[in-house]
Parts: structure tokens; C-alpha cells; sequence
């Protein structure tokens, strides 16, 4: 019946993800490959008592329709409940923002900066008037 879908729908709304969990958002595949803490990123230096957290993603349109990407749909939330867009560092593979042709994907990393030693989580949600979001659970590696 439609109230059991709808509550199903809610709670996998609600579930943490992990690294290297593939999860389905629309028409969108996403998986975070990996994550990296650092204490400096070419010239970039985190502020005082912060870290940069680097997040690999993959995002794979599955849909007949194209999808765009932008770092701006990811922001990572620290242990204190404080949600930032991605910082400005450089690096090698960073993920910048276009479209998906239908079975495109792209790979590309963002980063972040956090509270040394705190426990984040990214979350993805590629629609600014959709309630439609995914939390993966980075840990504090």
C-alpha cells in the first residue's frame, strides 16, 4: 500500500551511508571512493585547529535524461552540526560542475574543511528545490 511505501521511502531518506556504499538518488548513482584528511593542500592551509577532508565521488547518470553536477550539491556537516560548502584548495582531480549525458560519469574530488579529529558526514543533494538527500558517514579517519 502507498503509507508503507511512503514510510520505506522516509527511512531510507534517513539512512547513513558509508564510503563505498553505491546509493541511488533519482536517476543518479553516487558513491563516495574514498576520503583523506590533510594538513595542508598545495599552498592552501586550513584555519587554526581545522582540517581539510578530501572526498572522492563518483556520480553516474542512470536516467534518458541529462543531470548536472556541481560541487555546490555536496556540503559536509561536522560533529557540532555545522554544514559547509566545499573550500578553496587546489587539487589534481578536482570535481567541477557540467552535465551528464544518459550512462555519463564523472569522477572528481572536493575538499573540506573541518574541526581536526571530528567525525563528518558529506552530504549529496543535487536539487536545490528537492528535499531528496543522501548522508554518508566519513568517520574520522
Amino acid at each position: 500500500d502507498i503509507a508503507h511505501e511512503v514510510r520505506s521511502f522516509v527511512q531510507e531518506q534517513q539512512k547513513e551511508y558509508k564510503v563505498a556504499d553505491v546509493v541511488k538518488l533519482g536517476d543518479r548513482e553516487f558513491v563516495v571512493n574514498s576520503v583523506r584528511r590533510a594538513n595542508a593542500l598545495g599552498y592552501s592551509t586550513p584555519k587554526a585547529g581545522k582540517e581539510f577532508v578530501v572526498v572522492n565521488v563518483t556520480i553516474r547518470n542512470l536516467g534518458t535524461d541529462e543531470v548536472s553536477y556541481n560541487p555546490f550539491d555536496f556540503k559536509v556537516q561536522d560533529a557540532d552540526g555545522a554544514q559547509e560548502s566545499s573550500t578553496f584548495a587546489s587539487l589534481d582531480d578536482s570535481l567541477s560542475s557540467g552535465t551528464l549525458a544518459p550512462n555519463g560519469k564523472i569522477t572528481g574530488s572536493m575538499p573540506f574543511e573541518v574541526p581536526q579529529g571530528t567525525n563528518a558526514k558529506l552530504i549529496f543533494q543535487p536539487s536545490f528545490w528537492s528535499e531528496q538527500r543522501v548522508v554518508v558517514d566519513l568517520g574520522n579517519q
